[in-house]
């Protein structure tokens, strides 16, 4: 990871999404069509993108692979996980908000790939 990049790691998430599939499209079918949130990695696990999906992760894992900018080299690698945690669609706002959070107590921004703040 660069110097002046910072980035939080998945494990320091909570709740911690376990569950994690390559970020490729020869593996999207693997993930769930549920609601949830997410988050898109370096191969290290270093945190680029949180979301979240009230109907299919599956669909926002799709998208992100459709988009040129989830998928190039950054400043501290590329995307290569795309780690989920599957929850009801009441609660993947409160969760995506608390990742944000944490990332932002960490390393004073957002996650690299996160254009705006969760919604509150």
């Amino acid at each position: 990871m660069s110097a002046l990049v910072k980035a939080i790691s998945v494990e320091q998430l909570s709740p911690s999404p376990k569950s994690r599939i390559q970020f490729a499209w020869s593996h999207f079918q693997q993930v769930p069509n549920k609601s949830g949130c997410y988050v898109l990695a370096t191969f290290s696990g270093d945190v680029m993108y949180v979301g979240q999906a009230t109907s299919s992760i599956r669909d926002r894992f799709c998208a992100h692979l459709d988009t040129p900018e989830k998928r190039a080299l950054g400043p501290i690698g590329a995307a290569y996980w795309f780690y989920y945690f599957l929850c009801d669609s009441n609660r993947v706002s409160s969760i995506e908000r608390g990742w944000m959070n944490h990332a932002i107590l960490e390393t004073g921004k957002r996650p690299l790939l996160n254009k705006a703040d969760a919604p509150t």
